[in-house]
């Protein structure tokens, strides 16, 4: 397989892996949206900290988005998105996890809100898009 074939696979295959963790991302808010928006504290808060809950509640979304959008940029546009996708989706790992962390050590059963795995998952696709920028050619 030529060089360019072999990364076009590959960015296909990162591409999947970062659509199905946005898939999954929305079937369990889907699934139990009540406990999303307590969780998020949707519509209960000021304008200010409404602003805050939405960006943490944006924040995987966006993180994802530009994982995706940095595989596809030809050449090394896509280092820029690459690199905000893996800083940001360090703060999302980062937060998700402690707040997992923090609702298990309270005996929390339902809706944690928080899913580390898949935005480690994301995380890593953002570093391979960034590694596959920076390389010259496409």
């Amino acid at each position: 397989m030529r060089k360019r074939g072999w990364k076009t696979l590959l960015r296909g295959m990162l591409t999947a892996a970062v659509l199905g963790c946005l898939g999954l991302r929305v079937f369990r808010m889907a699934a139990s949206w009540p406990e999303v928006a307590r969780f998020y504290g949707i519509g209960s808060f000021g304008f200010r900290w409404s602003l805050i809950s939405l960006l943490f509640f944006a924040a995987p979304f966006l993180v994802i988005g530009l994982a995706a959008l940095a595989l596809w940029l030809p050449g090394q546009r896509g280092i820029v998105p690459g690199w905000a996708g893996l800083w940001g989706g360090g703060f999302v790992c980062l937060e998700e996890g402690l707040t997992l962390f923090a609702r298990a050590m309270n005996g929390n059963g339902r809706y944690v809100g928080a899913e580390p795995l898949l935005s480690l998952t994301v995380w890593a696709v953002a570093g391979i898009a960034v590694l596959l920028a920076g390389k010259t050619g496409t």
